[in-house]
């Protein structure tokens, strides 16, 4: 039996309500156009994004994945009549594109777990990301609890995670459970205290308070989620947010109570604010602070929410040692020269041929599969504006960089170097 023929695998996930949809469906019909046209054994299949029709392998299983259409049944060669049918066919939803993702992954896993002779698994998402959050959307984990500004004022609101925060790894011993816990002196490791000695407290003013239960580390508060001040977005840094899930707070209430909600959004979000608040996730759990970063052009308005560190999150002040103490490392020269002499900016570039502008660029065969295209679907559908960002005219600002990095030569320049090469006088040889 002959071996697989060698081939590339993709998921196409499409999004439907992209402002841009036109010059979208352009972009994925000159990719099947570019396959088709040449044969090409590469498999591919069409999921739909943001679809009237809800139909996926996530959907029938989980919560959510609606208006996600896997409308095509089967992976296919590209076949540009046939996607192009099923977008036209296709209306529009409101979908998330998290989940959408989350679809595009598993099917590429699915899909081609017993095709042979794959060279590489491909994911291409088209889309402009302005797609709207869904409305009614329940996200992973909703938390309907209030947002409180005082003790007076409660906006109806709902928290939802949309992405889970990173497990980190666990030490697992080799042996199962530890062994059986002993007390050791500070200043002598050798000397075992009897675990009938061992006083529970802490340390303040320089005495020791012995605490007989951890009670007053204990949370004892009800949950809630309450606003502690608003401050300037520089106050925050990025670095702050440092995780436990990305979740988002969108209003919860009837038209007439959200427009509280959706006020607070958009003064923040003109004055450049963030909220501080804290959030008790459930009965005696402990407080995490958090901040609220308005998001005005969501639709609903809504919050980003993400934790903040304690104090207590930092335990080490780690300080950078001087770059002075850094251990010396011989530097190997040969490495930099043959590194500038690829670099075709670099003074030091060895050119060893004269490039011509269009040597890098294969005009002719994407006009030829621009005109093929016009043919197969047999209407006009400007492909070619796809190929502009690449296959544009040169500016004369280019033309001039080309020119400075190789250097023009004439053809009485070139004719002169050819007939150098083909002198066979005798005058070389020594009879």
């Amino acid at each position: 039996m002959p071996p697989a023929s060698k081939k590339d695998c993709s998921i196409i996930l499409f999004d439907l309500a992209s402002k841009s949809r036109e010059r979208a469906t352009q972009a994925l019909l000159k990719i099947c156009c570019n396959n088709f046209f040449i044969d090409s054994k590469d498999l591919t299949k069409l999921i739909l994004l943001n679809s009237d029709v809800t139909e996926n392998r996530l959907a029938a299983h989980h919560d959510g994945y609606d208006h996600i259409n896997e409308i095509a049944k089967d992976v296919m060669v590209y076949n540009p009549s046939v996607i192009l049918e099923m977008i036209e066919n296709s209306g529009t939803g409101e979908a998330n594109w998290l989940e959408g993702l989350q679809v595009a992954v598993k099917s590429l896993k699915e899909e081609y777990e017993d095709i042979g002779g794959i060279v590489t698994f491909q994911l291409l998402f088209i889309t402009d990301l302005v797609s709207p959050l869904a409305k009614n959307w329940g996200g992973t984990q909703p938390w309907q609890v209030p947002l409180g500004i005082g003790s007076q004022i409660q906006i109806p609101a709902q928290t939802m995670k949309i992405l889970n925060d990173t497990v980190q790894c666990k030490l697992v011993s080799s042996q199962g459970r530890f062994g059986q816990t002993i007390w050791i002196d500070a200043e002598d490791e050798s000397i075992e205290i009897p675990p009938e000695d061992v006083k529970s407290g802490v340390m303040r003013h320089e005495k020791f308070i012995e605490m007989p239960d951890n009670k007053m580390f204990q949370s004892q508060t009800p949950r809630s989620f309450s606003i502690l001040c608003f401050t300037d977005s520089a106050n925050v840094p990025e670095y702050l947010m440092r995780g436990g899930g990305c979740y988002c707070v969108l209003p919860n209430g009837t038209d007439e109570k959200n427009e509280a909600f959706n006020i607070l959004v958009d003064r923040l979000a003109e004055q450049n604010k963030y909220v501080i608040a804290r959030r008790v996730y459930n009965n005696n759990y402990l407080p995490k602070i958090v901040a609220l970063v308005p998001k005005p052009d969501h639709n609903p308005k809504c919050f980003y929410l993400n934790s903040l560190p304690f104090a207590d999150d930092v335990r080490l002040g780690y300080k950078e040692r001087s770059l002075d103490a850094a251990p010396r490392t011989e530097v190997v020269t040969e490495v930099y020269d043959f590194l500038d002499s690829i670099n075709i900016d670099s003074d030091r570039s060895v050119r060893t041929a004269n490039l011509g502008i269009n040597m890098m660029q294969d005009s002719n065969a994407q006009k030829i599969i621009n005109k093929a295209a016009d043919k197969l679907f047999d209407k006009y559908v400007k492909l070619e504006e796809v190929d502009t960002d690449l296959l544009e005219a040169p500016t004369g600002r280019t033309v001039e960089g080309l020119k400075n990095v190789w250097a023009e030569r004439t053809l009485a320049e070139v004719k002169k170097e050819e007939d150098k090469d083909d002198d066979n006088s005798d005058n070389d040889f020594d009879w």
